[in-house]
């Protein structure tokens, strides 16, 4: 029998409506002739997914600058692999580290700057 974590969960839906989103803002970029319809679009998955979120807001806790410090820290993990794998595409993995990374060290610094003891 099957247990509720083999099957989709809440933030695997959340993460295809992510990425829908992401390929709809380069769909976008590269075709601007349809870059209204694709606001709208966006606009619309964005209240879809907060209507979603929200219907579950009962179980779950509030994010947290942790959840975003673990998001990224994944994803510069990824890249890092990723860049031993693909020796040719590094650089610019190695650039998305140091990007991410960055970008935390400023988000920390702007709403939590006495973690790094400013």
């Amino acid at each position: 029998m099957k247990s509720a974590a083999d099957g989709p969960s809440l933030w695997d839906l959340r993460r295809c409506l992510l990425s829908s989103s992401d390929f709809a803002e380069d769909f976008g970029h590269n075709r601007p002739e349809h870059a209204a319809a694709i606001t709208r679009f966006l606009e619309a998955i964005q209240r879809i997914k907060k209507e979603l979120m929200s219907s579950f807001e009962e179980g779950l806790a509030p994010s947290s600058l942790h959840d975003i410090v673990n998001g990224l820290t994944g994803a510069r993990a990824m890249a890092s692999v990723m860049a031993e794998r693909h020796p040719g595409k590094s650089d610019p993995l190695r650039k998305f580290e140091q990007d991410l990374k960055h970008a935390q060290q400023e988000l920390i610094e702007s709403v939590r700057p006495e973690v790094l003891g400013n």
